[in-house]
């Protein structure tokens, strides 16, 4: 008998249902040299599908070619204010007018609008640098007395804290501190080692450009503590109920935490109990969230957010979660840990 490699288990709060996601062949690569075995794979995949990357030629991506300043401005304003770039003009450099939208936007710091810095390879600090300027332009986080980040008024890291975290803080420039700070507090960037190295000294390579590209867009589209894959199931979650007439669901932020560590919690306890032994709505009162009527769903063994939501779809419990036309706001937590990805939806109304 042949044993199944992936064991997959759903619940909805509604029904229970024993099942197997249903087989699907993988979507082909984008690239010839991104398969659907790299560490990038769904990132590139994702940014190229949207526009905001472009090959090298010949189907290649070259993932590991180092980016200059002005490839990643380009990219990243292209991702986030496509609509605002002007078309060239003759005899400006092929960048301006994507580096003119982010100088408008006051992205463009720590050097950045600099010729050297645009045309030559961006390293680390002022990547660090130009996200944090995103993040600020789009209220996710503040600077304020004793070098302290916040959000939501939650404390994030601070100057006597940071070197718990960020493995080299002794070593960072007084410029890039708060930058890189911020980007860490945010989980636009995270260090290279157990330590929590940031290396800033090190450059980008066009698989990191993707998953900043992916991180950015779902902090800028979705707010804070939603990743790449969580910000996906929001997209095909809001894709089926526009199918079905139904209006999109918000997401907010404190029901994006407390997916999360819904998230987390299953690991421990696969099921709408928690490990505490209370149900799965408590978490809500915990976060501070008013609501009339709620609902859970919840997965793990799931590689994608394609195959989840094929497999909550086809479940008829957790699909009318999804479709619900009493539910106005979701969240949701995607943790990965012993090479399984957990996965929780949470919905109010």
């Amino acid at each position: 008998m042949m044993k199944k490699k992936v064991l997959s288990l759903l619940l909805a709060v509604c029904l229970v249902v024993g099942m197997l996601p249903v087989a699907a062949s993988a979507a082909g690569s984008v690239f010839l040299d991104v398969p659907n075995t790299h560490w990038a794979y769904h990132h590139v995949q994702r940014a190229a599908e949207k526009g905001w990357v472009t090959g090298m030629g010949g189907g290649r991506y070259a993932p590991e070619r180092r980016v200059t300043g002005a490839e990643f401005v380009t990219m990243i304003t292209k991702s986030l204010y496509f609509e605002e770039v002007a078309p060239g003009r003759e005899g400006e450099p092929w960048y301006q007018p994507y580096v003119d939208v982010a100088q408008a936007h006051g992205l463009l710091t720590n050097g950045l609008n600099e010729k050297a810095v645009l045309d030559n390879p961006l390293n680390r600090y002022r990547m660090a640098a130009f996200l944090y300027n995103v993040a600020k332009e789009a209220g996710a986080v503040h600077y304020v007395n004793g070098g302290i980040l916040t959000y939501d008024g939650v404390t994030v890291l601070s100057s006597s804290n940071a070197s718990n975290y960020i493995g080299d803080w002794a070593t960072i420039p007084a410029e890039y501190r708060e930058p890189v700070m911020g980007v860490y507090a945010l989980s636009l960037l995270s260090g290279m080692d157990e330590y929590g190295t940031f290396g800033g000294q090190s450059y980008l390579t066009r698989a990191q450009a993707a998953v900043v590209l992916n991180s950015a867009n779902a902090l800028v589209d979705y707010g804070l503590g939603i990743n790449l894959y969580a910000a996906e199931v929001v997209e095909l979650v809001n894709e089926e109920r526009a199918k079905a007439g139904l209006g999109e669901l918000r997401v907010e932020t404190n029901l994006q935490f407390a997916a999360t560590e819904r998230a987390v919690e299953l690991i421990q306890e696969p099921s709408h109990t928690r490990p505490d032994g209370s149900d799965c709505f408590t978490i809500l009162s915990e976060y501070g969230i008013p609501y009339y009527t709620a609902g859970e769903n919840i997965a793990f063994g799931f590689p994608d957010p394609e195959m989840v939501m094929m497999g909550w779809m086809n479940s008829p419990g957790h699909r009318s979660n999804i479709l619900s036309p009493g539910f106005e706001a979701i969240g949701v937590g995607v943790v990965e840990y012993g090479g399984n990805i957990y996965w929780t939806q949470l919905f109010i109304g």
